[in-house]
Parts: structure tokens; C-alpha cells; sequence
């Protein structure tokens, strides 16, 4: 029971004291203090990227430090917003004058397109660097198919002067040499004139037959001699006498 007293009494005295309210850091003006630092802290860090890499463009995925990308994304949103805003009284936005003129003083670039443009153009910059020429290939992943935009809105009068001399003074053409070349030996090939046709030789009059030999007749066949008796032995002895007989008389 006495436990029990205790414990209720406890309570009591819980309930009767106010609850201590969490210490709230003082504002000045919008912000306060600790928001204030954490942006110096990151703008510090902004400075350090452009004292190295000469511009305020972090690309969106920066392993290096990618809370320093997510924050630059965050103040061209919170700037969308200050902007968009019709009663400058009530922005809902963490966008100020003063930050505005910081960044702006920096080199910062709050146009979201105009900053993806200029990353473009950055790698651009190292393709000439790396192979010596602007004719990017569309087959290139990184800028290729950047590149034919900009030929693209180029034609269409849809690029604007600033671009356009950007573009020229690392040497940007806005016809590709291989396309070039193609269409030089197209008209090459158009402005030869044409072969005269060569007229065909009149085909040889045909040479008459010489008419076949008439065929020589044969030659009789000889009629077969007939073969002489051969003598017999009366006969001998009979051209011997008359023979004999014939001296006789001589």
C-alpha cells in the first residue's frame, strides 16, 4: 500500500509540473542559425568545386559529393518557387535577395536547361581535347546525339547567339565534314558529263559458203588379170626341143 502511495503521489507531482519546451535555436530574420550555417557550409563547398573545376555546374550524380549535387538541385527549385511566387510576402521558399546575389556573384547558374546545356559543353570540350575534332559521331553515347540537336536547331533559327559563339570558338561546324565530303563527291559525280554512247560496229556481212567440191567418181576397179597357166613339165621339154630345133637351122 505504501508502494502504491508513493507511486500516485509521483504522478501527481509529474502532472502539476509544466513540461520543459525543447530549446529553439533564435531565428534571425527567415532562418535560424543552424539552417544559416548549414548553407555557408555548403556554399563553402560550392567555392572549393569551382576553384577546382573552374565552373558552379555539379553534375546531378557526383559520387564525390553527392550532398553538395542534391543542394545546388534544391536552390534552383527553391528559386523556381521564389520567382513563381505572386506576393513576395508570403514565398514559400528558402530562396532570399541576398542568396540570390551570393550564388548569382559566384558564378552559379539557377536556369536548370542553360546548366544541362553547359555540361554538354563541357564534354564536348574534352571529346576535341581527347581526338582533336568537334565532328562527334551520332553513334557517340556521351554527346552525340547532342551534337545533331544543336546542327538540328541551328538550321531552325532556334539557337540562340550566345550558343552559336560558343559553339565556333572550340571549332564546332555545323556540317559534318563526312557529310560534307559525301555530298562534294555526289556533285562531283553529277557535273561529269555523261559517255557519248559509242555506236555499234555493223556486225560483219556474212561470208558466202564456197559451194562443196562436186565428188570425184571413183576409178574403176582394174579388171583382175588372169593369171598365167604355170607351166607344166611336157611343156618345158616341148619349148626346149623347138628351141634346139630353131639353132639347127640357123
Amino acid at each position: 500500500q505504501q508502494q502504491q502511495q508513493q507511486q500516485q503521489q509521483q504522478q501527481q507531482k509529474q502532472q502539476s509540473t509544466p513540461a520543459k519546451k525543447k530549446a529553439v535555436t533564435p531565428r534571425k530574420g527567415k532562418f535560424t542559425d543552424s539552417e544559416s550555417q548549414l548553407w555557408m557550409k555548403r556554399y563553402e563547398l560550392l567555392k572549393a568545386y569551382k576553384e577546382k573545376h573552374g565552373h558552379c555546374r555539379v553534375p546531378y550524380k557526383f559520387p564525390e559529393n553527392q550532398d553538395l549535387a542534391n543542394w545546388c538541385k534544391r536552390q534552383r527549385y527553391q528559386y523556381k518557387l521564389y520567382v513563381g511566387a505572386a506576393d513576395t510576402s508570403k514565398k514559400d521558399s528558402s530562396m532570399t535577395e541576398e542568396r540570390i546575389r551570393v550564388l548569382e556573384d559566384l558564378g552559379f547558374c539557377f536556369d536548370m536547361q542553360q546548366t544541362a546545356w553547359e555540361e554538354q559543353f563541357d564534354k564536348l570540350k574534352l571529346y576535341i581535347e581527347q581526338f582533336g575534332s568537334a565532328d562527334v559521331p551520332k553513334t557517340n553515347k556521351m554527346i552525340g546525339r547532342w551534337v545533331h540537336i544543336q546542327r538540328t536547331r541551328y538550321r531552325q533559327d532556334m539557337l540562340s547567339q550566345d550558343r552559336i559563339k560558343k559553339l565556333e570558338d572550340v571549332g564546332f561546324m555545323w556540317k559534318s565534314p563526312k557529310l560534307i565530303g559525301r555530298r562534294n563527291k555526289q556533285q562531283q559525280f553529277a557535273a561529269k558529263p555523261k559517255p557519248t554512247a559509242i555506236t555499234a560496229k555493223p556486225k560483219p556481212t556474212a561470208i558466202a559458203a564456197k559451194p562443196k567440191p562436186t565428188p570425184i567418181s571413183e576409178k574403176p576397179e582394174p579388171t583382175p588379170i588372169a593369171a598365167k597357166p604355170k607351166p607344166t613339165l611336157s611343156h618345158c621339154t616341148e619349148e626346149r626341143k623347138s628351141a634346139e630345133g630353131a639353132g639347127v637351122q640357123d
